[in-house]
C-alpha cells in the first residue's frame, strides 16, 4: 500500500537553557504527538526524527537541531529526503499575537 506522507515540524532551541521556555513550545507540542502515538524520537542528520503512521499516511515529525535561526535547513534536508511537498507541511511554532501580524 502506498502511504502518503506529511512533514510535521516542531520549532524550538535545543539545550537546557530552552526547555520549558515559550521558545520551544513546537518542541513540546510535537514531544505530546509523538508519545500520543507510542512513537519516540530518534536523533538523525539537523534533528530529532519520529515517524507516526495514521491509517495510510506517514507524518515525518522533526524537532530541529539547528536552533531556530537555522532551522530551514533541517526543514529542507527532510523535505527532499522524503520528497514531501511543501503543501504537505506544517510548522508549529510560539507566536505572540502582536508577532503574527
Amino acid at each position: 500500500m502506498f502511504m502518503k506522507r506529511k512533514l510535521l515540524i516542531g520549532l524550538g532551541n535545543v539545550g537546557e537553557a530552552y526547555v520549558s521556555t515559550h521558545h520551544n513550545i513546537g518542541f513540546d507540542i510535537v514531544d505530546a504527538w509523538v508519545t500520543q502515538h507510542d512513537q519516540k524520537f530518534q536523533l538523525e542528520k539537523y534533528a530529532w526524527v519520529a515517524i507516526v503512521r495514521i491509517k495510510n499516511v506517514e507524518v515525518i515529525t522533526i524537532k530541529p537541531t539547528t536552533y531556530m535561526n537555522l532551522s530551514g535547513q533541517a526543514f529542507r534536508y527532510w523535505m527532499q529526503q522524503y520528497q514531501i511537498p511543501l503543501d504537505q507541511t506544517l510548522t508549529v511554532t510560539r507566536c505572540y499575537f502582536s508577532d503574527c501580524f
